[in-house]
């Protein structure tokens, strides 16, 4: 049977003492501790959270099925930079129809028919059989958290989960308070934890930084602006 769900055992049912975590600089010098892998170059952890944004039609989203297609068809390098780990990507759709996820992944993969790692949530069919994503729910967290479970039960544990875009797939919230972002970003501080590499795909506001809270990019490990080619310079 697969495991339990993660949100439950991340989260403790109990006040529980803190004394056992603590430790001195001698014991942690001494700790066994991997170095940190990376999957893309070495600006990208295997562990991580980042964010690419850009404004309306600069190309995140191309960006980013690009991606997925280098690591779920274990292309040696992404835009010049090598691919140090390749396998299943979960991409996280908010907002796409499936006819034009259909012909952009068609038109960046010669292998689509038979790629089998790139697993797409897509956002037409939870609107039309059931209801959208909403990652500020916590229900809708275990949900998620479920699912990486189930996949990674069945020897398909993603080694990006991409969510596309952080604007469609939250619901009734204010995207330019700060506190409102907190229980989104305890989660995907949980995944990054639990060994999971995710990126966040974002709109620019009007002053060209990323749209929203600036607490968003706190617990950034890398953020990503996509601009369009300056001719002539």
């Amino acid at each position: 049977q697969p495991p339990q769900n993660l949100l439950e055992i991340a989260q403790p049912r109990q006040i529980r003492p803190l004394n056992p975590y603590v430790m001195s600089l001698s014991e942690l010098a001494a700790s066994d501790i991997p170095p940190r892998e990376f999957l893309l170059g070495e600006w990208f952890p295997k562990e991580s959270i980042g964010m690419v944004f850009a404004k309306r039609g600069v190309g995140k989203s191309w960006f980013c099925m690009t991606l997925a297609i280098a690591i779920s068809e274990r292309m040696e390098a992404f835009l010049g930079w090598p691919l140090k780990d390749h396998g299943p990507v979960l991409y996280v759709d908010g907002e796409m129809a499936l006819a034009d996820l259909k012909g952009r992944f068609d038109e960046l993969s010669r292998a689509s028919a038979n790629n089998s790692d790139l697993l797409i949530l897509p956002a037409e069919r939870l609107y039309r059989e059931s209801y959208p994503i909403s990652l500020d729910d916590e229900q809708e967290q275990v949900a998620i958290n479920d699912m990486l479970k189930q996949l990674e039960y069945e020897g398909k544990r993603p080694k990006l989960i991409i969510l596309d875009n952080l604007s469609s797939l939250r619901r009734s919230v204010n995207e330019n308070d700060n506190s409102e972002m907190e229980a989104l970003m305890t989660w995907l501080n949980q995944l990054r934890h639990q060994g999971y590499a995710v990126l966040v795909v974002h709109h620019a506001g009007k002053q060209g930084t990323q749209r929203g809270a600036s607490k968003t990019e706190d617990i950034m490990d890398f953020v990503i602006k996509l601009e369009e080619p300056k001719i002539g310079s």
